[in-house]
């Protein structure tokens, strides 16, 4: 790579989420994959990975069309992104009309991004409960100003109760003995990882956010079309949410039902969110310009 980078951290990233309907940039995603395969939505920008040469972390790097102008931000913090925002969106699209309560199981950016993007885009929270650890100065700041409540709850247990909500994120998979979900709930596994018996156990309906991907997650969960009679041992994927958005699929057809929605794309890093965070970043002036030569060749 030669020439200069503008280059963002984590709390600069918050500020410019700030300034992005995330849930609009998932929808124009996912609606697209059904009513206009193949289109180019980033505008010729490019995404491609590089090594960080002062801390090793991996970034992707969003190039132009003429490649005179590059965009770094980690890799992880734009994955944890995307995962926020099909979050939100599932929620919209399948929760349960009514006031949302919110746990969010996990910790580090992950959680504290999923926690950030829902107390903005989601509408009806009321209350928010972490475990472990995100309940930040600036995240307290953000609910309070929003009137919503914000809670650190000291297990996983405690913080699951009751909650219609509750999203998986992070590296470590939450310690449960079992799940006390309200009537009606969603289950968002964000986390890339299985979830725990107690979550899936108590689940009606199972939703995906890319069917094409089920295939590379067999161990649990089968396509639409696998009879019945395999069940209860597996779980039945229902649909994945471009076909709930777009109402090829009818989505939550009982009030009360638990539904879980897990997340196969967690590893996708998508050109055209970071080409609107940039966007958000040059307008608000963020980030510092540096010499490519601080980052390895791609990789």
């Amino acid at each position: 790579m030669s020439g200069f980078v503008r280059q963002l951290g984590s709390d600069e990233l918050l500020r410019a989420l700030d300034e992005i309907d995330l849930v609009d940039v998932l929808a124009t995603e996912l609606s697209g994959r059904v009513t206009d395969p193949g289109a180019d939505r980033s505008g010729g920008w490019t995404l491609d990975t590089a090594r960080s040469r002062s801390s090793g972390a991996e970034l992707a790097v969003l190039s132009a069309p003429d490649a005179d102008t590059r965009f770094a931000l980690p890799s992880a913090h734009l994955r944890a992104c995307r995962c926020a925002a099909l979050t939100t969106l599932a929620s919209q699209l399948l929760l349960s009309p009514g006031v949302v309560t919110v746990t969010v199981l996990g910790s580090g950016f992950p959680a504290h991004v999923q926690s950030a993007v829902l107390g903005r885009l989601l509408p009806d929270v009321s209350h928010v409960a972490v475990h472990s650890g995100v309940a930040t100065p600036r995240l307290a700041r953000q609910f309070a100003a929003a009137s919503i409540g914000l809670s650190v709850a000291p297990t996983a247990d405690d913080a699951v109760f009751g909650a219609t909500l509750v999203v998986v994120t992070g590296d470590e998979p939450p310690v449960l003995r079992s799940t006390r979900l309200a009537r009606g709930a969603v289950v968002v596994n964000a986390s890339g990882r299985e979830l725990p018996a107690p979550f899936v156990d108590c689940v009606s309906s199972v939703y995906v956010d890319d069917l094409s991907l089920l295939a590379s997650h067999p161990r649990r969960y089968l396509t639409p079309e696998a009879p019945r009679r395999l069940l209860p041992r597996y779980h039945r994927v229902e649909a994945d949410l471009a076909q709930v958005l777009t109402e090829v699929d009818a989505g939550r057809s009982h009030r009360d039902d638990v539904l879980l929605v897990e997340l196969l794309s967690t590893d996708r890093l998508d050109a055209y969110l970071a080409l609107r965070v940039y966007q958000a970043v040059i307008e608000l002036g963020l980030g510092h310009v540096l010499a490519t030569d601080i980052m390895a060749f791609a990789t």
